[in-house]
């Protein structure tokens, strides 16, 4: 809808979220549509959603008052990064330095700390067997339950954490732990540092016998080979296959090119295709005798309209055509020759490089053999100096560190923080509350978001606005219980229902009057959104206004304007939208007044007729508006749905103006997105959207209705359509029209 149409209808009856624009008309490219369903998703089960953090929160209470405290204390080990002094006995009483890094020794030791030797010894010494706790059941199990021995990040320190409901114990069991892992390693290192020389120099003795055996085969096998660099060797094996590689690809393009060529000037010399032959041949004299011979050819008719056939000049000329013609032939055999030729050098060099490439590849596959060996005795003798190299200085520290007799004061291991009272660290009462108010909330959004998208039907005003974004809201009607009737406007005039559609009918004669409007059409997204109880209420609500109203029931698939009316609608045979569309009858023929309301005339649809969409299509339906218009003062359609049929398109190409009529929790988002594209792929013009149902909670009924496919020949989509709300609607629509008629 334009926006200049917009600016003619008063403030009062639009009901935005924003502004009128598209997201092209006012530069943003972003679609927050998607998001304002869930966020419609959310405020629509607000209860459920304030529900669940509740429910979360609630058994989070009981947990923390509920469950047993426990506690949990901290001791902490230091481990030296590098010795104090210049001996490094460490690599002396514990072996394992020697063979791997710093990380991986901390974490062996974490381990060992936590063997079931260790925690057997911690539970003999602190008597923890008489311990009810620990009686039950496996008591190192238990003790290594409540156990924990990390790495503090990025530092050279250990600590040991131990939980108990006793917080007193849980202090004294971290102590004690660390204690007796300290001294268990002071008597692993002075019992492994006592024989740790002698064991030295007798491994130093085997090293000098590995490292000297190792050398002699090194030696022994390059002399044996003739080898030096195994690396320049492949290196030059390489540069020689990739520069044989290289020639063997031009060679390949060569014999291609060759054959191509050979067999194309073979395949055009059978179809005798001379002149391109001479292109192809690429031979300047076949090309300079073929330039010759169409000379000759050209000079030909000029002898020949002199002199006869049989003259001794045209002769000549023919027997030096012939010539050339052979001459040209000559040349292209001699250019297939070579062509041939070239073809035959390629393959015979293609092979001679295969072969080449085959030997070098067979040389490197055997210096792959001989480098295997070669790098192993290498490797052997390498790795026989390291080690000898390592115990040198191995030795060298030792008979230092026991010459300054400082071997007690170079702990390499030692406790740096003793426990104390344990702190409560389960439950929390904060983390747990917060943590289940977080988890709560998240869990409610995603109940509410599941059950909005297995519920996709519009709730409010605004999923209808994100919907339609140019849609104009002419108002909302109420809704209807399953006993009330469905003609409000008729039967409950001082209801509010009645007073909605008064407050519809005064919106829309102000936006029509600004087009100069007097018809219109009402539609919606699929059956059973109350289209024709709006069409007949909004009809007698106008009819009420003093203005002669014309409703004509379009609706020729599944019409049920006589089946609403009963008895209040004298319909015959003869009152029949369709046999007035095929030419049977005219206009007065088949309106029917309705008794109980003066100004408002009625046209039924009648007979169903099997072609409805073609009727509205003609030229006679168009006659049949303009004429009705100048009768009545306000012309309503009563339309099928628009995604179902084609029929409300077909209406709207007469330049009429669709009033769509959208059902709260039935119509879904989907619907109503398909519906405006299909409006704007068909230029339709709407007239506006009236919300029905409007504030329906409490079970969403419309439960009772039968909603088919909308077809011939299967179940029908409406009968009864209802309304059920609340009066906060209508007291809306009130004001709204009291301002409307302000301001006209």
């Amino acid at each position: 809808m334009a926006n200049q149409d917009k600016q003619q209808v008063p403030a009062q009856i639009f009901l935005q979220t924003g502004s009128g624009e598209s997201e092209e008309e006012s530069g943003h490219s972003l679609d927050l549509s998607i998001w304002f369903d869930y966020l419609d998703m959310i405020r629509n089960r607000l209860w459920l959603f304030i529900a669940v953090p509740v429910v979360f929160l609630a058994a989070a209470f009981f947990y923390v008052y509920t469950a047993t405290p426990i506690y949990e204390s901290t001791a902490q080990l230091q481990i030296q990064p590098e010795p104090m002094d210049v001996s490094g006995i460490q690599s002396i009483y514990d072996p394992m330095r020697s063979s791997r890094d710093l990380d991986q020794y901390i974490n062996t030791e974490i381990e060992l700390m936590q063997t079931p030797e260790v925690l057997n010894q911690a539970i003999a010494e602190m008597g923890l067997e008489a311990n009810p706790r620990f009686a039950e059941g496996n008591p190192v199990r238990r003790l290594a339950e409540s156990l924990e021995i990390t790495r503090q990040q990025d530092t050279f320190l250990i600590n040991i954490a131990y939980r108990s409901p006793d917080a007193r114990e849980a202090a004294r069991i971290a102590n004690f732990l660390g204690d007796l892992y300290v001294r268990r390693y002071q008597e692993r290192k002075f019992e492994v540092s006592g024989g740790g020389l002698t064991r030295l120099r007798e491994q130093l003795d085997r090293l000098a016998n590995a490292r000297e055996e190792a050398l002699r085969d090194l030696t022994d096998f390059k002399q044996e080979h003739q080898v030096m660099s195994l690396e320049y060797e492949r290196l030059l094996n390489t540069q020689r296959i990739n520069a044989l590689t290289e020639q063997l690809i031009e060679y390949e393009m060569e014999e291609r090119t060759a054959e191509e060529a050979v067999a194309t000037m073979e395949s055009w010399k059978e179809q005798g295709h001379i002149g391109a032959l001479v292109q192809i041949a690429d031979n300047r004299f076949a090309e300079a005798f073929r330039m010759e011979q169409l000379r000759k050819q050209m000079e030909m008719p000029e002898l020949l309209s002199r002199f006869s056939v049989n003259h001794s000049e045209v002769k000549t000329m023919q027997a030096i055509i012939d010539n050339l013609q052979s001459a040209v032939v000559d040349e292209i055999e001699t250019s297939l020759v070579r062509l041939r030729l070239r073809q035959k050098r390629a393959i015979e060099q293609r092979e001679i490089i295969v072969g080449m490439i085959a030997g070098l590849e067979q040389d490197m596959r055997k210096l792959d053999i001989l480098g295997s060996e070669y790098y192993r005795l290498q490797d052997t003798y390498e790795a026989a100096e390291d080690s000898y190299r390592k115990v040198i200085r191995r030795i060298n520290d030792v008979n230092i560190r026991f010459s300054t007799d400082e071997l007690d004061q170079n702990d390499f291991l030692r406790m740096a923080r003793r426990a104390e009272t344990g702190l409560q660290v389960r439950p929390r009462p904060r983390r747990t509350l917060a943590g289940a108010g977080f988890l709560g909330i998240v869990a409610g959004v995603g109940v509410c978001i599941l059950l909005g998208m297995l519920d996709p039907s519009v709730k409010d005003k605004d999923e209808i606005a994100r919907c339609m974004k140019e849609a104009t809201f002419l108002g909302s009607v109420p809704g209807r219980a399953e006993e009330q009737s469905e003609l409000v406007a008729l039967e409950e005039t001082r209801s509010r229902k009645a007073e909605a559609f008064r407050s519809i009918r005064t919106s829309l004669g102000l936006c029509l009057a600004g087009r100069k409007e007097r018809c219109f059409a009402i539609t919606s997204a699929g059956p059973g959104d109350g289209k024709t109880t709006v069409a007949f209420n909004l009809a007698l609500a106008m009819a009420r206004d003093g203005k002669k109203v014309l409703l004509m029931e379009c609706d020729m698939r599944r019409p049920r304007l006589q089946k609403m009316l009963g008895d209040s609608l004298e319909a015959g045979e003869k009152h029949s939208l369709a046999r007035l569309l095929v030419g049977e009858v005219e206009l007065r023929d088949v309106v029917v007044p309705f008794k109980r309301r003066s100004g408002l005339d009625l046209i039924p649809c009648g007979p169903i007729p099997p072609n409805s969409a073609e009727l509205l299509g003609t030229e006679r339906f168009g006659r049949l508006i303009q004429e009705a218009k100048e009768l009545y003062d306000y012309v309503i359609l009563d339309c099928a749905p628009l995604l179902n049929v084609a029929d409300a398109e077909i209406v709207a190409g007469h330049q009429i103006p669709l009033l769509f009529v959208v059902r709260l929790y039935k119509t879904t988002r989907h619907d109503l997105r398909l519906a405006e594209e299909r409006m704007q792929t068909t230029q339709a013009k709407c007239a506006g959207v009236v919300v029905n149902q409007a504030e329906v909670p409490k079970h969403m009924r419309y439960g009772y209705y039968r909603y088919g496919h909308y077809s011939y020949r299967h179940g029908g989509y409406g009968h009864g359509y209802g309304d059920d709300g609340s009066g906060e609607a209508a007291e809306k629509a009130t004001k709204a029209e009291a301002k409307t008629k302000e301001l006209a």
